[in-house]
Order: structure tokens, then sequence, then C-alpha cells
């Protein structure tokens, strides 16, 4: 499965499966498969581990996602092509930008981080005072104007971000689509 790739058409990325039921975050470069996280796979817990890459950066530099060696852990990542180095952090990438930036989301996806420079800060912290448009196309029974908590997506020079808005809905987290666009 395939969720990203970069402009030029070098850097592909998304996940693979194996027979025995385990999906691995898979990087394709120039047409050569890099499996992240193949090592080190001890069955003797009866664990179904889990993973994917959710995007590469539009220069192809970069990939991010998640893994999980257990189902209810989350480690995020950011794999640097050129160098085949692997940043962790603790919650699961959904976008990364040209420069390394990964914006990522926690299980459930209903709090957004951004990490940046070795860094892990809350989404919301990030873009709170900035000078922006916030647009939300939310269901009549909520009654706010909302801001997104999540980001899924990024125009490449991160004017653009695209997510979701998080809501308490009483018995349950609600989301709904949101977009920002800095000034």
């Amino acid at each position: 499965m395939l969720n990203g790739m970069s402009d030029d058409g070098r850097v592909f990325a998304g996940m693979t499966d194996w027979a025995i039921g385990y999906r691995f975050p898979t990087v394709w470069v120039d047409g050569k498969q890099i499996r992240l996280y193949e090592e080190g796979i001890d069955d003797s817990e009866g664990y179904l581990y889990e993973g994917l890459c959710y995007c590469v950066s539009p220069n192809g530099k970069y990939v991010t996602g998640y893994w999980s060696e257990d189902g209810t852990s989350l480690t995020g990542f950011r794999y640097d092509v050129e160098t085949g180095s692997l940043d962790e952090f603790e919650n699961g990438g959904t976008v990364v930008t040209n420069n390394g930036k990964v914006y990522a989301v926690s299980i459930g996806g209903a709090f957004g981080y951004v990490w940046e420079n070795g860094e892990e800060t809350s989404f919301w912290e990030t873009v709170a005072d900035l000078d922006c448009n916030f647009m939300t196309q939310l269901a009549e029974e909520v009654k706010s104007d909302g801001m997104m908590t999540s980001c899924y997506a990024a125009t490449e020079d991160g004017k653009v971000l695209g997510g979701s808005f998080t809501y308490d809905g009483g018995f349950a987290q609600l989301q709904y689509p949101s977009i920002i666009v800095m000034k």
C-alpha cells in the first residue's frame, strides 16, 4: 500500500504486509524497498506488529509515520532518506515538510503534536498565537468556532494546514474537518 510520494517520483512510502500478519512501514527509493523496524521482531509475546508510513516530504528527503510493537503503544518516526537515520518520538507522524518538521497525532488522532529539532510540542501551542484564519465545517450541534487539533496535510510552503477539529460530544470525541490559512 502506498500513502505518499515525493514530487519527483523517486521516493514512495506506505506499508508492506508479511504473510504472517505484520504490517511494516516501508519506503521505496528508486525502486529499492526498505522495510523500517524489520529487525528484532520477537514472536514469543504474540504481538501483532503494525505500522506504516503516512507521508513523504515533497523534496523526498524525509518520510514519517508510526510503528506499534504491541497494538497499544505508538512510536512516531522521521526517516531521513539520504542518511538512513531514524528519529523517534511519542506520537504517530502524519505530515513531514521539506525541512523535516513533523506533524503527529496521538492514538485515535484526537490530539496533535509538532516534532521539530528533537522536541515535541502540542499542535495547539504551536498555532494558538498565529495570525491565521480558522476555517471549520462543523455540524449544527457543535456550538463552537473550533480550532484544529490535529494536522493531516500541509502545503509545501506550510502556509495552509488541513486536519481535524476535535469536539467533546459527550460520549465520544468527534472530529470535524478544519483548515488553517496563514496570512
